[in-house]
């Protein structure tokens, strides 16, 4: 895992010369969740970075050395949440008709490798799933109260634990009208 900034110049009189990054604006906040974040170990790695002075190393260590400050950042990053952790689900919507009646049937199954908590979402309704066990569905057949039921959509949101730290996935799938 690494993290790379690319810089590209096409130079139209002279080629050559090098960019020097010195500074990354990281944001302490999670825009997806809106948590502060706590940043005081990636400071600690930068600080460390910064510090490396390529005159206290032999050169062949110093070559490895430059790769450690991106590793520890990378792993920071992670440690951090800003490599977003997503809960995987199988999302599958019909429209059928039943007895002249439109109706939406919702699965979701669980491919995560713990028990999560599902909503299924539609213009008809919602259910509530709680505890779906991994490779589990969470279903509910939405009666639209009528004999037809224009394209549309349904929301299915996941929340379970990823690495001990509580994770919601959010689902939006496409379904085809029926006119029963």
């Amino acid at each position: 895992m690494g993290h790379r900034v690319g810089l590209f110049n096409y130079a139209t009189q002279q080629t050559g010369g090098h960019v020097d990054f010195d500074h990354f604006l990281l944001s302490d906040t999670l825009t997806a969740q809106g948590r502060p974040l706590d940043t005081s170990r990636l400071d600690a790695a930068m600080a460390y970075a910064a510090a490396l002075d390529e005159a206290d190393h032999p050169a062949d260590a110093w070559a490895t050395m430059l790769d450690a400050p991106e590793r520890a950042l990378s792993y920071q990053l992670a440690r951090l949440g800003v490599l977003r952790a997503e809960l995987p689900v199988t999302v599958d919507v019909r429209a059928r008709c039943v007895a002249g009646r439109a109706h939406l049937a919702v699965q979701a199954r669980n491919d995560h490798d713990a028990p999560v908590d599902i909503v299924l979402e539609t213009a008809y309704g919602a259910r509530s799933v709680p505890d779906v066990a991994p490779g589990a569905h969470a279903y509910q057949q939405f009666n639209a109260r009528d004999s037809a039921v224009p394209a549309g959509t349904v929301t299915v949101q996941v929340i379970g634990t990823v690495d001990g730290r509580t994770v919601a996935t959010v689902r939006t799938t496409n379904h085809p009208a029926a006119d029963c």
